[in-house]
């Protein structure tokens, strides 16, 4: 799957007319859990999901009663209020404010709204549980959700210490109250609640809550069958406002409109369709990989699954999945480029997945023959790859031999279509891709000390000696120098760039870690580690919640907003590291072990052990993670972990 849910649902708002820049019109989400009560939540178990194809106001069966025989029985006597089933809506400026009281501006905006002060304490957003149970049971609560409960922990917590009030029962209000499951845990919610809303079950019910919501049961008859007619002001044009002449009724609807609530505009008129499940990918999936674990039953662990030897020490690898073919780059210090390449097949016969090696050469490349040594191989998944291509290119000589430094300077975008590598004698930084191999000439003359790439190919960062991080986007295949980030005061020595998020996050020798703004090109947030030394990795999780640095034997875990959540000490230095957040693991590698994280615990699950090569860096999926080693040796790794098999 190339989009999340999530994505999908942004695009679907955004496409209507929502915007987080509106609170009168925010981007609107539906609640997807309805257990906030037990110890432990089962993801597997559909119990635990909310009915999709219903309304919140028609879950409830007994409530439902009271909105239908209302809806029967309204008769407007001037004929202009049209009958409806709710009075309230699920998307609103109060919902929105009500959600997010603790954060700025938000809360001065709810302050703003009861006219100076904070509404009465039993009213506010004090828990999950709570809310859920008024969403489900109260005939004026009908609200949906806002994206911020699948991404933003700091929305629970008082950080800005308001003073909220006290209960009717004398509790005091600060923190949002979570589920048991969630450990009061504002980061395992929202990874849970995340991981919820990417499960098999929202995905195969979902396209249910658009219809709803975006699509042909927004409005009219099938809007009707379905119990979700609201106020006719929330729907688009229900009103042309130009043509009224009364300036106070004007005044009056338009305030109405305003702070009741609006339907996104209407995107479907037809069923929207069902996402396709996962088993229909043509993308072989950890349950095609033959297993080779000791034991019959394991939940959790790493598996070798193949193991091969190219001609030179790797410094930086990077593994991709493209529709059926399955891509290996990889880079060494002396700037060779290799490329390897696996065609995933179904076969009719056993409707399974199968491997072959595929031999497309890239173009202005001479393609070699391999030189592979298979032995090291575990088990038959998946079979030695053939070198597609050989791209080397050397730009003076690099100045590091450490190949845990030399990975600082080579990155590559996320399909590993283009690579850049940097740390030359002559200050140069040398941008290839199967087409070009051309060096940039930096502005200053001073030593490059790290690299990164945004991942799409559309933008590049290189970090220098002087600590200044020189932003460059390619026009037409040429380089073009965009702007200049400054803040660190010694060299720096980790740099990614994620523009997605539009950040850039960047370590220095000092122990300093600077997260800046690409729009605004300034440093937003300054972060001190605790242990000064030289900041090695840094990396933020896929949906920008969590940010790991790693300081020599060290991993750190930070808010992306830059508040401290844990920290773990290892037995040996850091030299990778990997995280994918959907599935709540972290993987790291030190010299000659992977390691398999808990988020945001940092917790063991596994490890694994290798017997080549210190290992210098990681790639992959959520199911296959590729580690180089220093002697050349490319192993690749079977994840498997509950929350990640289909």
């Amino acid at each position: 799957r190339k989009i999340s849910n999530f994505e999908y649902l942004m695009h679907l708002n955004t496409i209507a007319g929502r915007s987080t820049n509106d609170i009168t019109q925010y981007p609107v989400f539906p609640w997807v859990l309805t257990d906030y009560t037990s110890q432990e939540l089962d993801l597997k178990n559909p119990a635990v999901y909310r009915d999709l194809s219903k309304p919140i106001g028609a879950l409830n069966e007994k409530r439902l009663q009271y909105f239908e025989e209302r809806y029967n029985h309204f008769i407007d006597p001037d004929g202009v209020i049209p009958q409806f089933h709710y009075g309230t809506h699920y998307s609103s400026a109060g919902v929105v404010l009500f959600y997010l009281i603790r954060l700025e501006p938000f809360s001065t905006g709810a302050v703003d709204l009861q006219g100076g002060h904070f509404d009465h304490t039993d009213r506010m957003f004090h828990s999950m549980a709570s809310t859920w149970h008024n969403v489900f049971t109260h005939s004026a609560d009908v609200k949906e959700l806002i994206p911020e409960m699948f991404y933003l922990p700091e929305m629970f917590q008082n950080h800005n210490n308001f003073d909220f009030g006290v209960s009717q029962m004398g509790k005091v209000m600060n923190h949002c109250e979570l589920p048991p499951w969630a450990n009061n845990d504002p980061h395992t919610f929202v990874r849970l609640h995340r991981d919820a809303l990417e499960s098999e079950y929202v995905s195969e019910h979902l396209h249910e809550w658009i219809d709803l919501i975006f699509g042909y049961k927004q409005r009219g008859p099938e809007a009707e069958k379905a119990n979700n007619l609201f106020y006719y002001l929330t729907y688009e044009d229900a009103v042309d406002v130009s043509k009224i002449t009364d300036p106070v009724e004007r005044m009056s609807i338009e305030s109405q409109i305003e702070s009741f609530g609006q339907c996104p505009s209407q995107l479907f008129t037809t069923p929207h369709p069902s996402r396709k499940p996962r088993s229909s990918s043509r993308v072989p999936s950890l349950s095609q990989i033959p297993r080779t674990f000791n034991s019959e039953e394991v939940s959790i662990g790493l598996v070798l699954q193949q193991c091969f030897r190219t001609q030179y020490g790797v410094c930086h690898v990077r593994l991709t999945s493209n529709c059926s073919i399955m891509t290996l780059h990889t880079v060494n210090a002396s700037v060779v480029c290799l490329t390897h390449k696996w065609l995933a097949t179904v076969t009719p016969q056993t409707n399974g997945n199968s491997w072959e090696s595929v031999t497309t050469a890239p173009e202005e490349a001479d393609p070699i023959s391999a030189d592979l040594e298979s032995s090291f191989a575990t088990s038959s998944w998946p079979p030695p790859s053939e070198l597609v291509g050989r791209h080397c290119y050397r730009s003076g000589t690099m100045e590091q031999s450490d190949p845990t430094i030399v990975n600082r300077l080579i990155d590559s975008t996320s399909l590993g279509t283009s690579v850049i590598v940097g740390g030359f004698s002559n200050s140069e930084v040398l941008w290839w891709s199967p087409r070009t191999c051309q060096p940039i000439s930096h502005p200053w003359n001073t030593k490059v000390t790290a690299v990164a790439s945004d991942g799409h190919g559309r933008m590049y960062g290189c970090g220098t000696s002087s600590g200044a991080i020189s932003v460059w986007e390619f026009e037409q295949s040429v380089p073009c120098l965009k702007f200049v980030l400054f803040g660190h005061e010694t060299e720096v020595s980790a740099l990614r760039i994620y523009s997605t998020f539009h950040i850039c996050i960047s370590g220095s020798t000092d122990g300093t870690v600077i997260i800046h703004n690409l729009f605004s090109r300034s440093p937003i947030h300054r972060i001190t580690m605790p242990t000064r030394g030289t900041v090695s990795h840094v990396a933020l999780v896929d949906d920008g919640t969590l940010m790991a640095v790693a300081i020599g034997k060290e991993l750190f875990l930070f808010s992306v907003n830059g508040r401290f959540v844990t920290s773990r000490q290892f037995d040996a230095e850091i030299t990778a590291v990997l995280i994918r957040t959907l599935t709540g693991f972290l993987l790291l590698a030190t010299a000659s072990t992977v390691l398999l994280l808990s988020l945001p615990s940092l917790d063991i699950l596994c490890q694994f052990t290798s017997e080549h090569g210190s290992i210098t860096s990681l790639s992959g999926d959520n199911e296959i993670v590729c580690c180089g080693h220093s002697d050349g040796v490319v192993s690749l790794l079977g994840v498997s972990h509950p929350n990640i098999l289909d």
